[in-house]
Formats: C-alpha cells, sequence, structure tokens
C-alpha cells in the first residue's frame, strides 16, 4: 500500500509541476510579446503571397495593404483571413509571421476543373466540387474543357454549388480520362449528351467520341488504343456504344 501511495504522491507532483512549467512559460511569453508590441523592429514591412494559381499576387498584397507598418502582434491573424474569405476562389487561407516584419499568407485556391456551358452561350469554370468560380475571363491559364449539360444561366449563382446529375456524370468520366491518359484529358475541348449517352470531342484527332453510359473504362482503353495505333479523318464520329468494336461514321 505505502509503495502505491508514494508512486500516486509522485505521479501528483509531476503532473503539478508540469502544470506550472506550462503556465511559467505561456506567462513568459505573454510578458515578450507585452514589450515588443511597441517595438518599431516588429512593424510589418512585407506581405508575401504563397500557393496562388490564377489569382493575381499584387491584388491579394493589396488586400492586406492596410496592415503595412503596424506592429506584427498588434494585428490578429484571423483579421488577414477576414480580407480573403469573400472571394469566391479562394478556399482557405494559412496566415504566419516571418519575424521581425513579414507575415507570409497561404493561399489554398479552388482551381476551375469545367466550364459549364449554358444554351444562353455563357460558360462558367466550377472547381472539383461543382462551386461555380468566377469568370474564367480573367484567368488565361485555366485551359479546361466544356461541359454541356443543358442548364439555364438562372440556375447559376456563383459561389453556390451546381446539384446535376449530367455534371457529376461528365466528371467522374473526366477523372477517369485523365487517370488513364493525360495526353488525351488536356486534348477534350468538350463533353455532352447525345441522348442519354455521354460523349466528347477530342481536339486533336478532330473527332466525336460517344462512350456510352455502360462499360466507361473498357470503351475508354479501346478509343486511346485507336487514338494511338490508328489514324482517321477529321470530323468523323466514333462510337463505342457496340460490344467489342469501334463504329466509325463521317
Amino acid at each position: 500500500m505505502n509503495r502505491r501511495y508514494r508512486r500516486k504522491r509522485g505521479s501528483t507532483r509531476f503532473f503539478v509541476f508540469f502544470i506550472l512549467i506550462t503556465f511559467f512559460v505561456i506567462g513568459m511569453w505573454h510578458l515578450i510579446v507585452y514589450f515588443i508590441k511597441d517595438m518599431d523592429a516588429f512593424n510589418i514591412k512585407k506581405i508575401e503571397i504563397v500557393g496562388q494559381k490564377n489569382l493575381d499576387p499584387v491584388f491579394l498584397e493589396n488586400l492586406s495593404a492596410e496592415f503595412i507598418g503596424k506592429n506584427t502582434f498588434k494585428v490578429k491573424k484571423q483579421d488577414f483571413i477576414r480580407k480573403y474569405e469573400n472571394i469566391v476562389r479562394v478556399k482557405s487561407v494559412i496566415v504566419s509571421r516571418r519575424l521581425p516584419s513579414t507575415v507570409r499568407i497561404e493561399i489554398h485556391e479552388r482551381l476551375g476543373v469545367l466550364y459549364v456551358k449554358t444554351p444562353e452561350g455563357d460558360f462558367f469554370p466550377v472547381d472539383e466540387n461543382f462551386i461555380v468560380l468566377d469568370k474564367a475571363d480573367f484567368y488565361p491559364a485555366e485551359d479546361i474543357p466544356f461541359a454541356n449539360i443543358n442548364i439555364q444561366n438562372t440556375s447559376i449563382q456563383i459561389g453556390k454549388a451546381i446539384e446535376n446529375k449530367s455534371l457529376k456524370q461528365i466528371f467522374q468520366l473526366h477523372n477517369s480520362i485523365k487517370k488513364k491518359d493525360i495526353n488525351l484529358s488536356n486534348n477534350i475541348s468538350e463533353y455532352y449528351f447525345k441522348g442519354k449517352d455521354i460523349a466528347f470531342i477530342d481536339a486533336h484527332k478532330g473527332c466525336r467520341v460517344i462512350i456510352g453510359d455502360t462499360d466507361i473504362n473498357k470503351r475508354l482503353e479501346r478509343y486511346i488504343f485507336l487514338r494511338d495505333n490508328q489514324s482517321f479523318q477529321k470530323n468523323i464520329t466514333i462510337d463505342l456504344r457496340f460490344k467489342d468494336q469501334a463504329v466509325i461514321r463521317e
């Protein structure tokens, strides 16, 4: 019993000692911050933007320009984050201090994967979660295919996700093609539906490809084999809906 009692007393002392050390360290840190809050050496001189893909870094820097000259410990990280939280293309923001005078802002950006094409002739980029992004006219590097799903402009709202079965089917096909052949994926200009069957345009080969709605992976492999081993004329349609064959029509 005495040994157990001593062991418990030893554990309790260690726990109390750990708590005291923790409070001491926290207290010392707050004391240090209290003094350096009034030191000019810790005034913010540079806002460093990293991680962005399409967004203009100068635009992103200017959003936080008002904090230049302020002491880095007098500005909360959340104050920086609020400057970016209403930008649709910004998914998340991580703010860190690079003492003595730099603040680093890491932007995790939403990237367009498809343009949703409407009957009105407009197009809207959507990310992997089908969230509608602002118009990609300003982002020439965003070279992504169209998804023609016959959805009206009035059903699209920037910053909101599109709930559409056809868009999900196209996205799944697009991902499957990227995994199998990134070169083919980069050359597809548009996905669309022919009736209930999904199809796409291979801009490099200049042909339309009807995949259908079943055995997608097998049919993709068949087309990739044809694409790599056979030459064919422009403006043809390759129909892969038939078992173990490809029907080519002009």
